[in-house]
């Protein structure tokens, strides 16, 4: 595969955790995703889709939901499966974002 190529899976040992889905066309392009090591995932955590979770909720700034592309976890210490597809889904159905201007003037 060619560096303009995506693969529509991650490689053997990795998972991908899907933030913002592909609104052109989902089922050949993932969106804005997380390319994780499977390998490094027991060094950082013991619950795994928590851990997810977490990301998913720090990188866009809303709480939510985690769930599997081709089966469904069922809790937050469920194993991950080697070149998987989770996909990270706000409350609220979008992004949030907010930024607070910085003062440029001494005091």
């Amino acid at each position: 595969m060619d560096s303009t190529e995506r693969a529509d899976r991650p490689n053997a040992g990795s998972i991908w955790l899907i933030l913002i889905p592909s609104i052109t066309s989902p089922e050949h392009a993932p969106g804005v995703y997380l390319d994780l090591p499977l390998d490094e995932v027991p060094r950082l955590t013991t619950h795994p889709l928590k851990f997810l979770r977490y990301l998913g909720t720090v990188i866009l700034g809303q709480e939510g939901t985690i769930s599997g592309t081709e089966n469904e976890p069922s809790g937050d210490d469920d194993c991950l499966i080697d070149r998987a597809v989770y996909v990270f889904t706000t409350r609220t159905g979008g992004m949030s974002c907010s930024l607070s201007p910085r003062s440029n003037t001494m005091e």
